[in-house]
């Protein structure tokens, strides 16, 4: 008996064309940026973006919008010495909009990131798993003058083991370190005691994602600065 044949509607078939047409130009750009890593080339010239990196929500990833990462990268820098060093920890969109405001600058930033294809940005990124909080180049203790994290999960294990994570980076553990923390709501009585010592509160920035996302989130921070005020 001969399999009966499955034709899609037109307009079903029009969506899906589409999307593999998007994904291959995503595929195709991102062999470009490895390719130019590969060869030492500077593949942050120009405005980067994040249209080529898909999210992977089975290891809970949600970009910030444009205008979110935007407001990040502002408030992250407002402020710093020019030498300042920054940790982006789980954040990569947060990462992406830094890179393009401090282009004209000597500031550095390092991306800690459990992703391996974000090794496309070369020395400026370190493979980094919440589950091992501490297994980190020696040479990243106490270098950060500025940290921004954003857990990957919503539970007490993964905000405490970051935090491990945080202490290890700052050159201070106190309010002289900048630091954001970017997570759920629910989290705030632990996020708060954390980084008690930083004095980390709620701010009044409600960070937002590009492609929505239904848990109640919040952004925390130790400073004020033109994006946000302090609760």
């Amino acid at each position: 008996m001969d399999e009966e044949k499955i034709e899609l509607p037109a307009d079903t078939l029009a969506l899906l064309q589409g999307f593999l047409c998007e994904k291959e130009a995503q595929d195709q750009r991102f062999q470009e940026m490895q390719l130019a890593a590969e060869k030492n080339f500077d593949v942050q010239s120009g405005k980067l973006t994040m249209s080529i990196f898909g999210e992977d929500w089975n290891i809970s990833q949600f970009w910030y919008s444009e205008q979110t990462s935007d407001v990040l990268a502002q408030a992250l820098v407002e402020g710093l010495h020019p030498n300042a060093k920054i940790a982006v920890i789980s954040a990569p969109s947060a990462y992406v909009a830094l890179k393009n405001t401090i282009q004209s600058t000597s500031i550095e930033v390092k991306l800690l990131e459990y992703d391996p294809r974000f090794a496309v940005f070369g020395k400026e990124f370190v493979q980094y798993d919440y589950n091992h909080p501490l297994r980190l180049p020696a040479e990243l203790k106490r270098a950060f003058d500025c940290v921004i994290i954003d857990p990957p999960f919503l539970s007490d294990d993964c905000q405490t083991k970051m935090a491990l994570t945080v202490r290890f980076l700052v050159k201070q553990w106190s309010k002289d370190t900048k630091l954001v923390a970017c997570t759920g709501e629910r989290m705030s009585a632990l996020v708060q005691r954390l980084y008690s010592a930083v004095g980390i509160k709620v701010t009044s920035f409600e960070p937002e994602h590009g492609r929505g996302l239904s848990n109640e989130f919040r952004c925390y921070a130790n400073f004020e600065c033109k994006g946000w005020r302090l609760l």
